[in-house]
């Protein structure tokens, strides 16, 4: 019989190791990925399992989750008295705002084209003296997202569109607005509260109040165009004088058809504070 020589032997036992080691590794690797996969399914699952507990969470019969401006489409269904999207702002967009001075945060109202509310909004920051950058681009942007979504539900060529820096008690009486419809986001300070009065005639407050996330659409109907069967939503700002909090919201209103046919079609028109319905 014969032996292969030592080294011929050293070799077949290195290359012998080598194997078993790439097999080791590609079970560890196997194994890893089985894992990611497993967590990734755990991970989805739990994100499911919190949209539908946010969903099931005993929110006020005819408020609507959606998970999308193409979503806001809800608001026309009969039983619908308000539409909200619980997104969040990218990472640092919203500490970013909260870090500017109130001074900086743009304050105004104008008469608008939906799809030059962006422009307007660029032109309420620039006033305020804004910084630029990453986190002023996506509030810009969204505004326009936001406006052209809100504009296409409604059937609106024309937006009443306001910025508030507001740091006192605005609104703060539970209310419906009287107009058809209206968007609330607020990108700055706490959310829109809502709930459902027990007794819609008094306009009681209700026993259980509900909150807007930070910079999650809150779409509402008006008195202008109440929803079947009465829901009895009802919503306010949220109390905060003297607590030192300066929020920042965004307002849009379908723009009044007296006004539109007044104002030419493609112009951006301040308004003043008293004709804004409340």
């Amino acid at each position: 019989m014969s032996l292969a020589p030592p080294r011929a032997l050293a070799a077949q036992s290195a290359a012998d190791d080598d194997a078993a080691q790439s097999a080791a590794d590609d079970d560890a690797a196997q194994s890893a990925a089985d894992d990611d996969a497993a967590q990734s399914a755990v991970d989805d699952d739990a994100a499911t399992a919190a949209a539908d507990d946010r969903v099931d969470a005993g929110l006020p019969a005819g408020v609507v989750v959606v998970d999308g401006p193409e979503g806001f489409e809800a608001i026309r269904r009969p039983d619908c008295a308000a539409v909200l999207w619980p997104r969040r702002a990218p990472e640092g967009v919203s500490a970013w705002i909260e870090a500017l001075p109130p001074r900086r945060l743009p304050s105004g109202r104008v008469h608008v084209p939906a799809d030059r509310a962006g422009q307007a909004a660029a032109a309420l920051a620039d006033a305020a003296g804004m910084p630029d950058g990453p986190g002023r681009d996506w509030l810009v942007a969204d505004v326009q997202r936001l406006a052209s979504a809100f504009a296409a539900a409604m059937g609106a060529g024309r937006l009443r569109l306001r910025f508030d820096a507001v740091s006192g008690d605005a609104c703060r009486k539970f209310h419906v607005d009287s107009l058809t419809a209206r968007l609330i986001c607020t990108y700055r300070g706490s959310g829109t509260q809502f709930g459902t009065s027990p007794n819609l005639a008094t306009r009681a407050e209700p026993p259980v109040v509900f909150a807007a996330p930070l910079a999650a659409p809150l779409l509402l109907r008006g008195t202008r165009w109440p929803e079947t069967p009465a829901s009895g939503l009802l919503h306010r700002s949220p109390p905060i004088e003297g607590t030192g909090e300066t929020r920042l919201l965004l307002v849009l209103d379908p723009a009044p058809a007296d006004e539109t046919a007044a104002v030419p079609a493609d112009e951006i028109v301040s308004v003043p504070a008293d004709e804004i319905a409340q």
